[in-house]
């Protein structure tokens, strides 16, 4: 997970820092312009400049999202703005579409398939930053990052961070284990009379069982260990925090919740699953450096693929969001099985089988 930073709350404030970062992306700080004054036909573009070792300019369209409804920059808003910037004089070589709405595969394959008509027709470039690319160039840039901290229309006093499994910075790559092999049908055989045995009973290797006082682990399962942290300068009230796992797992049960150094206090408003969305809050505000953590049960398909999983903190005065990255990697013991019967009848051929890992404690 990367690290993130609060969206700015108006819209003025986000062409601020439009204005300011790609016045560094394209070195040109004191030539790069915003498109007039407010009312004033811009033609789809807000901040404008031409950037060091380029003779045309690049324009900028700055699209201002509320995080708190989770509002999404949409296919209809890039066809207007698009339309607007074919008339902006003199003709545009790049145009960046730039949003605080997340990262969406589907709004970005929409660009790309404009873009391809756009360079097929001598027309300019699109492009487009969502909320979590211009973070990513914020953070390689001191000066935009004190400018952003620093600027009296952002709560630069509020911070978070939120780490599962403690990876914060990377993605979180999940492991299920499982047995899989070829299962062959034999004829059981008499048990040997053994006059020290109790029983003459002969395990049937497909059914699982060590005793009733066993403890049994699904290793097709994975523990996802949650950490919520306060690393602002001010208290966070009021606060929920959600996670939603999309159509990425099978199966989400919770473990437990509290305090980082005790994990037997349950928290009174603790954490609900539904859905697939997990929501966890506390009537206690979430005081500087303190520390929340709870413990989720999550089962994936059993493939080798890639999901999303989106979470949010909404608070009094405060919300920030972000995204993961989650891969599934299965991880496989080849155990080739014996199903004994009793009759002829009862055999089948060879045939294979995947069956979760289980352990006993």
């Amino acid at each position: 997970m990367k690290k993130q930073l609060p969206k700015p709350e108006y819209w003025q404030d986000f062409e601020d820092l439009c204005k300011n970062l790609w016045g560094q992306l394209w070195d040109i700080p004191l030539k790069i312009k915003k498109n007039g004054r407010s009312g004033q036909s811009q033609d789809g573009v807000d901040v404008y400049g031409v950037p060091k070792g380029e003779i045309d300019f690049w324009g900028i369209q700055c699209k201002g999202k509320d995080s708190y409804t989770n509002a999404q920059l949409t296919e209809k808003e890039i066809d207007v703005e698009v339309g607007r910037a074919r008339n902006f004089k003199p003709k545009l070589a790049v145009f960046i579409i730039a949003t605080t709405s997340n990262k969406d595969a589907k709004i970005e394959e929409y660009i790309r398939l404009l873009n391809v008509k756009h360079l097929q027709n001598d027309l300019f470039e699109v492009l487009l930053f969502s909320w979590e690319d211009i973070v990513d160039e914020i953070l390689k840039r001191k000066i935009v990052l004190d400018y952003y901290l620093n600027s009296v229309n952002y709560n630069q006093e509020h911070g978070f961070s939120m780490s599962i499994n403690g990876i914060e910075n990377s993605d979180l790559i999940l492991s299920p284990k499982y047995n899989r092999g070829t299962i062959t049908d034999k004829i059981e055989q008499p048990p040997r009379y053994n006059p020290r045995s109790t029983s003459g009973s002969v395990l049937n290797l497909m059914v699982d069982g060590f005793g009733s006082s066993s403890k049994k682990t699904m290793l097709n399962c994975c523990l996802l260990n949650f950490e919520l942290t306060n690393i602002g300068n001010c208290v966070i009230e009021d606060w929920k925090f959600i996670v939603d796992f999309g159509d990425g797992f099978v199966y989400v049960d919770i473990i437990n919740s509290g305090w980082k150094k005790d994990l037997n206090y349950h928290i009174k408003s603790s954490v609900n699953v539904d859905n697939l969305k997990v929501i966890f809050c506390d009537e206690k505000p979430l005081i500087q450096k303190d520390i929340r953590i709870f413990q989720i049960w999550v089962t994936p398909r059993e493939e080798h693929y890639e999901t999303n999983l989106t979470w949010k903190l909404l608070a009094r005065d405060f919300s920030i969001d972000g995204t993961i990255k989650v891969i599934t990697i299965p991880n496989y013991e080849e155990k080739n099985r014996i199903n004994e019967v009793k009759y002829n009848y009862e055999i089948k051929g060879p045939r294979q089988y995947t069956k979760p890992m289980i352990s006993y404690t």
